[in-house]
């Protein structure tokens, strides 16, 4: 293996400009994997408001491709990215005329702790 290396060095050019230039490629640690997947993961939950685990659930279906994620969002929309993923899209309420709320009272100290909005 080694003779075929020395061998393939010395009569390809190439592959010694690749070697002085710096572009080889490397080797990925378990630790640049990993900080590199929670970085696509932020990403993903931000751009698309997500919770981590529908994020995942994304990435995991476009195999960690963000740009391929991003692009069939852009060509498919929203519903058919989730769709074809797997994730549940989450309608939006339209909180309209129709809605009514109430006060909910805490009932050990009395207070007034917020709203239930019923549609």
């Amino acid at each position: 293996m080694y003779i075929l290396l020395i061998k393939t060095l010395s009569t390809d050019s190439r592959m010694w400009r690749l070697i002085l230039s710096g572009a080889l490629p490397q080797v990925i640690t378990r630790e640049s994997l990993l900080v590199a997947q929670r970085e696509d993961l932020r990403r993903v939950m931000d751009l698309l408001s997500l919770r981590e685990h529908h994020a995942r659930t994304l990435l995991i279906h476009y195999r960690w491709d963000v740009e391929r994620l991003l692009a069939v969002l852009v060509e498919k929309g929203r519903t058919c990215l989730f769709a074809e993923a797997g994730v549940p899209v989450l309608e939006e309420v339209d909180f309209g005329s129709s809605v009514s709320s109430s006060n909910v009272i805490c009932d050990i100290c009395i207070e007034e702790v917020g709203q239930i909005i019923s549609l």
